[in-house]
């Protein structure tokens, strides 16, 4: 981060160019990279349309689990089928962590209809409690070391909701 110009250390403080760079530190990049990947997907995977960065917001405040807004980190529409992406880097063994964003997920798929899917994308992996969990949710997990598969894991995940 300090290469590309992000962030300097200076002792024991970490400074960053402007609150863009911070973002992109703190997680942002993770976003950026699922987006990529997703922009360069053969056109035989069918997608019909994606964005990144997504605002959502309920009308019906009494959804468990969302809020006024949220954001999706990616969204796919392949097949006519809306596929959701939530992007996390921090430790999610924290309050919080794994078991917020399942039921964020769970809670936007659900407003999306029966046949939204979602993938967890975490640069950490997940306890064999979460791991269950999202099963349990019907939600795919990419993490850890799977993310240097994202390409194939994405590929597969969207071809078999065809």
């Amino acid at each position: 981060f300090e290469r590309a110009g992000a962030c300097r250390v200076e002792g024991q403080q970490l400074h960053f160019s402007d609150e863009a760079a911070r973002f992109f530190c703190k997680g942002g990049w993770l976003e950026d990279y699922v987006a990529e990947v997703v922009a360069t997907l053969p056109a035989d995977v069918g997608i019909q349309d994606w964005a990144a960065g997504v605002q959502v917001r309920s009308l019906a405040n009494n959804l468990p689990g969302l809020g006024g807004s949220n954001e999706l980190d990616v969204a796919i529409l392949a097949h006519n089928r809306l596929h959701l992406v939530e992007c996390k880097t921090r430790n999610l063994g924290d309050e919080g962590g794994a078991a917020g964003a399942l039921y964020k997920l769970d809670a936007l798929t659900s407003l999306g209809g029966l046949n939204t899917a979602s993938l967890l994308v975490s640069y950490r992996k997940l306890a064999a409690g979460e791991r269950q969990r999202a099963r349990d949710l019907g939600i795919q997990t990419c993490v850890g070391s799977q993310l240097a598969n994202l390409r194939g894991t994405l590929i597969k995940w969207i071809k078999t909701r065809a």
